[in-house]
Formats: structure tokens, C-alpha cells, sequence
């Protein structure tokens, strides 16, 4: 997730604090297919739901003149919306959080270097590899940096992350003092 982008900032600023572009940000968010197609897909849903609302006005509108009319097809159809519309919110809610992430870790994040000590592939659709359609490397590293040592999971799904193997340095963003890696830039 943008870690071409965060290597290349990361290597004219090594020291935070950064001032990352917005712009790039967004294009390293927005360049991965996944993050778009769940744009599309949130906004699709949030503009069905608000065409639905339209025409509940309208059902309510044609209900006043003709009271006899049921209201349970007008609650079916508030219902249907707000569930569509919460959908599409929260499909809209991960490129945004992607794109937050991104933003700390270029802006505050500290560069160290992360020696893999294990590693295995996860094929895709396991709960250890989420959002990714082709598997992930997953295993454990040593983050070194002057202001902490200390052991942490990873799962890589770029495609980089196959090459990684025990013994492997890994440049890594951290936030010191929370002791955690908050992006992987590739091998070091």
C-alpha cells in the first residue's frame, strides 16, 4: 500500500516530522484495484439508497392523498435503503482508513530495519491473509531501531513479499512508542 511512494519520501526525508504530498497519498491509495473498486462499489451503494429515499418521499407524498394505502411496503423500503446506504458507508470506510494509515506512517513514521527469524505461505481466503486475492507471507521479524528492539508479526501480500525469507532485512516505518511497525517498505 503505497510503499513505493513511502520509500521514495522516507529516502529524501529520513526523519520525521515529513509533510507527505495528499495528492500522491491518494494515488497510492486509489493505485491499488482494491481500494477503487470498493470506491465504486460504497458510492453505488450510498447513491441507490438515496434514490431509494427519493422515491420513499414520493410514496409518502402519493400515501398522503390516499391514506387507504399500506405503509409496510413504504418501512420495507426505509429499511432496504438505510441497510443499502450503511453498506456502502462502510465500503467507502476502508480506502479512507487506508489513506489515513498511509498519511501517519509517511508523516511520523520512524525508519528501522526488521531481520525475518520465520516465515510461510498463507494461501488466500485464510483469516491470516484478509484483502488479499493471492496469499500472503506470513512470519515473524526483529524491528531494530535505536529507540526499540523488539519481535512482531507480519503478513506481506505484495508481490516483493515472496523473496522474503528467514534472514531477510525488511526496511520498515515504526512508531516508536507504540513499539510497532506501521508500514513495510520493502527488502532493505
Amino acid at each position: 500500500m503505497g510503499a513505493r511512494y513511502l520509500r521514495r519520501l522516507v529516502g529524501r526525508v529520513p526523519d520525521p516530522p515529513r509533510r507527505p504530498s495528499t495528492i500522491l497519498l491518494l494515488l497510492a491509495v486509489y493505485g491499488e484495484g482494491a481500494h477503487l473498486a470498493l470506491t465504486v462499489a460504497g458510492l453505488s451503494m450510498v447513491i441507490s439508497a438515496g434514490l431509494v429515499a427519493v422515491f420513499i418521499g414520493l410514496a409518502e407524498t402519493q400515501h398522503a392523498l390516499h391514506p387507504a394505502t399500506a405503509n409496510v411496503a413504504v418501512a420495507a423500503a426505509v429499511a432496504v435503503a438505510a441497510l443499502v446506504g450503511f453498506a456502502g458507508v462502510v465500503l467507502l470506510a476502508r480506502p479512507v482508513l487506508a489513506f489515513l494509515a498511509l498519511r501517519r506512517a509517511a508523516a511520523s513514521g520512524h525508519p528501522a530495519t526488521a531481520e525475518v527469524t520465520s516465515v510461510r505461505w498463507v494461501e488466500a481466503g485464510t483469516s491470516m491473509v484478509l484483502g488479499s486475492d493471492q496469499g500472503a507471507m506470513v512470519g515473524r521479524r526483529v524491528v531494530n531501531h535505536p529507540f526499540a528492539t523488539f519481535v512482531d508479526g507480519f503478513s506481506i501480500s505484495a508481490r516483493w513479499g515472496r523473496r522474503v525469507v528467514p534472514g531477510s532485512q525488511l526496511l520498515v516505518l515504526i512508531d516508536p512508542s507504540e513499539r510497532r511497525v506501521i508500514a513495510e517498505l520493502g527488502p532493505a
